[in-house]
Order: structure tokens, then sequence, then C-alpha cells
């Protein structure tokens, strides 16, 4: 059983309120990666999560500003990063903000994402960030016809019912896709696996 911190060690931390950013902060209070002062693996946030935000970062920059100057934005967005880091020993680059198979905490993910803010010009980039790199393209597709209640009805009822049709297997096929226009969905193939 892991040995969580209790309520007691974060008493003196102070919490901003929403009209204040993580950024008034001059440093970050916890680890950002790694093991906590417990020893206990920190896995708040996915490095997938990390790499999307870095990868929306860079897609924006090159729609704005070319790919070099994409690729500029990653390395400031790290040096940011680093003088809000007090031990060098947690500092990053590029190549290691890219790698999946890290984990982050909710901190450092808080700075990296105002930060991306800032470099990008999107006041909404969380939110864009997410649509375009943390829903896959499947979901998405399958979403489409729901309004967002009735996604929500039918993500809850697939959760209670896990593999209650593991014999079924859907089969997508993309057909074309196009520049802003809609196209009205085709029928999906659905076949059940030779065992």
């Amino acid at each position: 059983m892991t040995d969580w911190p209790s309520i007691s060690q974060f008493e003196d931390a102070a919490l901003l309120s929403k009209d204040h950013t993580i950024l008034e902060r001059s440093y970050m209070e916890f680890r950002p990666f790694g093991a906590d002062e417990h020893g206990v693996k920190i896995r708040d946030v996915s490095g997938v999560v990390l790499r999307g935000n870095v990868d929306y970062l860079q897609e924006c920059v090159t729609r704005n500003k070319g790919a070099e100057a994409a690729e500029l934005a990653v390395q400031e967005l790290c040096r940011l990063l680093n003088e809000r880091l007090q031990d060098p020993v947690y500092h990053v680059t590029p190549t290691f903000l890219r790698n999946v198979w890290h984990s982050y905490s909710v901190e450092f993910l808080a700075y990296l994402r105002e930060f991306c803010v800032i470099l990008s010009g999107d006041p909404d980039f969380s939110f864009n960030a997410g649509r375009e790199k943390h829903i896959t393209p499947l979901i998405q597709t399958l979403g489409r016809p729901f309004t967002l209640p009735a996604g929500q009805s039918w993500g809850k009822r697939r959760r209670r019912r896990p593999g209650r049709f593991p014999e079924l297997a859907v089969s997508l096929l993309v057909v074309g896709v196009s520049e802003g226009g809609f196209e009205p969905p085709r029928p999906v193939k659905v076949t059940r696996p030779s065992t």
C-alpha cells in the first residue's frame, strides 16, 4: 500500500484564486518528475499529455511564424521552465519533453501550459491542445453525432459495461478528408474477428 502524504503537510501551501496564474510564483514548490520527497513516483500527468502540449505549441507557432520560429519557441519553453526549477537536476530539454515515457506533476504541467499560452499567443491554448491532441480521432469521429450531454451519457454507459461485446470488431475506413467542408458519415462495417 502506498503511503500518501497527509493534508497537514500542505496546510501552508498558498492557493491562488482564478484571477491569478501560477506564473506569479517565482519557483515550483514541488518536484516536477521522478520521485517525490517520500520516494513515491510522480505520476500525476502522463508524458503523452505533456508531449501533446509541446507538439501543439509547435504547430501553432509554425502556422503563424514558420518552422524555425516553432523550434525556437520550444527551446524558449524549456528555458522558461528551467528558470522556475530551483534544482538544476530537474532542468529539461526539448528532447526530454517529447519523450512520452516520463510522467510529471500537475504543477509542472500548469507552468508549461501558462508558458505555452504566452508563446503561442492563443488564450485558449489548453482547450485547443486538448481538442487537437488529447482526444483520439476515433473518439472524435464516434462522438460527432451526439450532443455534449448525450456523448457524456454514452461514455458513462460504456464505462459501466466494459467488454459487453468483446466478440465484435469495428473497422473504420477513411474515404477522404476535405478542407473545411462537411462530409456525411459513411456506413461502418462491423465484423466478427476470426478466432
